[in-house]
């Protein structure tokens, strides 16, 4: 069975793609916390979603007979509760599912800026970006990530309680972000694409290589709003 690791912060997870996409680990490193409970190894207990994991079950609990009738369509499944005589669960925990996107930033050449072709688990600077606390003082960073939300970036000066909001449609997908030396300034860079989307090693789709047509036109919508106080 495939799994995927992820990584948030203190937070770190790994799901069975293969079974539903259920989510068999959850640890928090921080307090050193495990919520779920854990198979002994990753060799087959896993594969009871009754046991372990947080598996998506539809239709949820029993269905009587097994059947049930919706919308003018009936639905029919198997009696796998013999002792009740009624359908459990659902088959969706038993579905391989497909991995489409998968977030976190993209590790790049530092000596020539290149995307790698890999991406890199969030770490520390990427969850304080994502919270909203890192300062620009602290670090020289150089991060470059899929936009994800609303398109939505803060910046927000705590001592006069302003909020300057930097927002982007959906077609600015990417953001490169960094500060230089640490100089006492960011920068939050809406991009359309990967940067060297053209010769990048992935995907054409997933990069968001754009290009214009003769004679055809598009819009790229970028506002700034100044507040009083921090929304979103």
């Amino acid at each position: 069975m495939e799994l995927q690791r992820i990584q948030y912060g203190d937070w770190s997870a790994v799901i069975l793609l293969g079974r539903g996409a259920t989510c068999i680990s959850l640890r928090n490193e921080k307090y050193g916390a495990r919520p779920l409970r854990e198979p002994e190894d990753y060799t087959g207990q896993w594969d009871n979603p009754y046991l372990y994991g947080m598996p998506i079950l539809f239709p949820v609990n029993r269905i009587s007979g097994g059947h049930f009738a919706f919308e003018g369509r009936e639905y029919r499944f198997p009696i796998n509760e013999p002792a009740t005589g009624c359908h459990l669960h659902g088959t969706l925990h038993e579905t391989a599912f497909e991995l489409v996107e998968l977030s976190e930033e993209y590790e790049r050449d530092m000596k020539n800026y290149l995307p790698t072709g890999r991406r890199m688990a969030l770490d520390a600077v990427s969850w304080m970006l994502g919270k909203g606390s890192f300062s620009p003082f602290g670090k020289p960073i150089s991060r470059h990530y899929r936009a994800g939300g609303a398109g939505r970036m803060l910046l927000v000066d705590p001592v006069k309680r302003l909020c300057l909001v930097y927002e982007n449609d959906r077609t600015l997908r990417f953001r490169l972000i960094c500060n230089g030396n640490a100089d006492g300034y960011i920068c939050l860079e809406p991009q359309t694409c990967l940067a060297n989307a053209p010769n990048a090693p992935i995907a054409r789709e997933e990069t968001g290589f754009d290009w214009i047509e003769p004679k055809q036109s598009k819009e790229y919508r970028s506002k700034i709003i100044l507040t009083e106080e921090q929304n979103g």
